[in-house]
């Protein structure tokens, strides 16, 4: 294949503006099977035992509920996980979609103006930086960046918004839901009935940071709480649970959630 200078050949070029322009023909990841735009490497190496437990459920279960404490590293083992997996090309998956939450904590920014992708754009940050993050740690001299905006261009990364998938059927896609301790259980129903034909979903949250006024008024346990406890030990769900002791980002953290009231 002729080379450009971003490193993609001319077929890629022609794949993304086909994407990014809305004329391709349905998405065929077998179009994309000799396409340098998956031409990355991960590098992941699980710290402790539970993210070991949570990388092998990820690979094995169709849907993965995970809760547990800041800087266990629970987005960083599941995105590093999706990528390793959309890779495969022995696996169905076209896509690595984010359901985006948008609930603000208690110092809230007001009203965002703008396009969708625009008022989403701040709760995107903390995904690219986590992908960024990943794919510096494993490539060494290539540019995470430009890697990242040839996913996004050519839909291997998409993301979507719950207020949007209301009869959508989500096929052939690694569905990362982040921050799932703000979902009530009517929002968590309507994610997990739009799932379709070859799809894994990971729920991951903090059920000690919700920010939902509606589920903290009403004092209901969150969804995410909910489907740990109704689907635990059911057939391809798998459920895991991180506690301070799993922390790995800084051991300050452990001890402010330790001494926490």
């Amino acid at each position: 294949m002729a080379r450009k200078k971003n490193g993609l050949s001319i077929e890629d070029e022609m794949l993304i503006a086909e994407k990014m322009n809305g004329n391709s023909n349905g998405y065929n990841k077998t179009e994309y099977s000799n396409s340098s735009i998956l031409n990355y490497k991960v590098d992941l190496k699980c710290k402790n035992q539970k993210q070991k437990e949570l990388y092998n459920l990820i690979k094995e279960k169709e849907v993965v509920f995970c809760a547990g404490s800041a800087g266990s590293g629970k987005s960083y083992v599941t995105i590093a996980s999706a990528l390793e997996l959309l890779k495969n090309s022995e696996l169905p998956y076209t896509n690595i979609m984010f359901i985006v939450q948008t609930v603000q904590a208690e110092l809230e920014i007001g009203f965002l103006k703008g396009t969708f992708l625009e008022k989403i754009q701040p709760f995107l940050e903390p995904i690219w930086y986590t992908i960024k993050k990943i794919l510096k740690k494993s490539n060494n001299n290539r540019n995470e960046k430009e890697i990242l905006d040839n996913l996004i261009k050519s839909n291997y990364i998409a993301y979507n918004h719950i207020a949007f998938l209301r009869g959508v059927n989500i096929d052939n896609s690694i569905v990362i839901i982040d921050e799932a301790q703000q979902y009530s259980k009517s929002a968590m129903k309507t994610i997990l009935t739009r799932i379709g034909e070859n799809s894994k979903y990971i729920f991951l949250g903090d059920t000690e940071q919700i920010d939902n006024e509606k589920i903290k008024k009403s004092k209901e346990e969150c969804g995410l709480t909910y489907c740990m406890k109704k689907f635990k030990n059911m057939d391809n769900i798998g459920v895991c649970e991180f506690h301070n002791d799993d922390i790995v980002r800084n051991p300050l953290i452990s001890i402010f959630l330790n001494h926490w009231d």
